[in-house]
């Protein structure tokens, strides 16, 4: 499994965790998961995690430039979490610029999480075990 795509808290944040290099397709397939979960949620807005703390690699800025979710009107904060190293975080935010997205990165979910609450204040208490959904 390259990828895994989960509530991480049901509604709210939606996290992908990044074990692998994607492709271009894996990257359209991820984009239509992600609309699916902002369909689901009638949240104001859906928050983005994307940890890349087992795996920071991340696919041409071409290829996630064409993104569609974050055209979403309820597309919310764009979070990452790990050590990336100053290419891939150059990436990530000329991408986020492109898209105009509202986006921040961390090297730990805990400071994630403590950002998310703050720009958020919708958001109940956020523990990173408790809430994950995924586990």
């Amino acid at each position: 499994m390259k990828y895994r795509i989960s509530w991480f808290m049901e509604g709210r944040i939606v996290i992908t965790e990044h074990f692998q290099s994607v492709t271009p397709e894996d990257v359209a397939q991820m984009d239509k998961e992600y609309l699916e979960h902002l369909e689901q949620s009638d949240a104001a807005l859906v928050h983005f995690i994307f940890d890349l703390r087992q795996h920071d690699s991340v696919p041409d800025l071409k290829t996630m430039s064409h993104m569609e979710f974050t055209k979403h009107p309820r597309f919310g904060w764009t979070i990452v979490v790990g050590q990336i190293n100053p290419i891939t975080r150059f990436l990530v935010s000329t991408v986020a610029q492109i898209n105009k997205a509202r986006f921040r990165s961390f090297t730990t979910m805990e400071d994630a999480l403590r950002f998310l609450q703050d720009m958020d204040a919708s958001l109940p208490e956020l523990m990173p075990t408790a809430q994950h959904s995924g586990d």
